[in-house]
C-alpha cells in the first residue's frame, strides 16, 4: 500500500487535502476463534502434544507465531490458512519511536527520494521541475541537516521486535494556530496489505493529540487513490482540490 503524504507549498495546488476525525478499531470474538483454529492447524504430525499456549498469547499469536503465520501467509497452499495467517499479520502492535540522532540523515533522504518519485508518479511532474520542488519544499523542513523546529520524525516499528517498518513525519505548518500537518508517512513495501497503514494513522492522531493539535491536516496527490482511499475511511474530508489541464 503506498501511504504516502506529501510535503505542500503554496507554489503548488494540492490536488487533495483534508482535515481530521478519528476512527478506532477493536478486536472480535473472530479473533480469538481464528487462534484457535490457527492453533489446531498448526498441530504437529506427531504424537508429542501440542501445547497451543505456546502460539498464543492473551488471545493473539505470540511473537513465535506471528513469524510463523507470516510465513505461511506467503508460502502455504491453503486458503483458509492464509486467511487466518493473514488476520494475525495485520495484528502486529506497532509504535512510533523518535528517530535517532545517527537515523535522522538517511530518513531524511529517503524521505526526499520518495517525495520526488511521487512528485513524477502521482503529480505528474517531468525530472526538471520535480527536482526543483523538492530542494524548494524541504529547504523550509530542514536547515544544515536539521528538521526546524516544530517538526517531529519517527520510526513505525514493530512493538515487541523494534523491526522498523516505516516512517511518520508531524510537524507544525501554521504558526500559532493548533493545527499539526503530517508531511510524510510510509509503510515498508515488503509490510503492505496488513493494515498497518491504518494502525500508524491512529498513532499520528494520538500523537498530535499529546502536542495539544485539535486538527491534522495533509496533501495528497491525485493519482495516490491508495492512499486517498485510506484517509476517507479514517474520516478525513477534503476541503480544496487543485485541478490542471496540459495545453502540449
Amino acid at each position: 500500500m503506498g501511504t504516502r503524504v506529501l510535503p505542500y507549498s503554496a507554489e503548488t495546488p494540492a490536488p487533495s487535502q483534508f482535515s481530521a476525525a478519528t476512527m478506532h478499531l477493536g478486536g472480535t470474538r473472530r479473533h480469538r476463534r481464528g487462534s484457535l483454529l490457527l492453533a489446531e492447524r498448526l498441530r504437529p504430525s506427531s504424537p508429542a502434544p501440542f501445547h497451543f499456549r505456546c502460539w498464543l498469547l492473551n488471545g493473539r499469536l505470540s511473537q513465535r507465531g506471528r513469524k510463523l503465520a507470516s510465513s505461511m501467509a506467503a508460502k502455504g497452499r491453503s486458503g483458509l490458512l492464509q486467511v487466518v495467517a493473514r488476520l494475525y499479520e495485520v495484528r502486529v502492535p506497532i509504535r512510533l519511536r523518535p528517530v535517532a540522532d545517527d537515523e535522522l540523515a538517511s530518513f531524511v533522504a529517503s524521505t526526499r527520494d520518495g517525495y520526488l518519485i511521487s512528485l513524477v508518479n502521482d503529480a505528474g511532474m517531468g525530472e526538471e521541475e520535480a527536482h526543483e520542488k523538492t530542494e524548494r519544499d524541504f529547504a523550509m523542513l530542514v536547515r544544515e541537516g536539521l528538521p526546524v523546529a516544530g517538526q517531529q520524525l519517527f520510526i513505525v516499528e514493530e512493538t515487541e521486535t523494534s523491526e522498523p517498518v516505516g516512517r511518520v513525519w508531524l510537524g507544525e505548518r501554521f504558526p500559532g494556530e493548533p493545527i499539526g500537518f503530517l508531511y510524510d508517512i510510509e509503510i515498508d513495501g515488503r509490510f503492505r496489505g496488513r493494515g498497518l497503514g491504518r494502525e500508524a494513522m491512529l498513532l499520528v492522531e494520538q500523537e498530535a493529540r499529546r502536542r495539544g493539535f485539535v486538527e491534522i491536516r495533509l496533501n495528497v496527490f491525485g493519482g495516490n487513490k491508495t492512499a486517498r482511499s485510506l484517509y476517507r475511511s479514517l474520516q478525513y474530508v477534503e476541503f480544496a482540490i487543485g485541478m490542471r489541464k496540459r495545453l502540449t
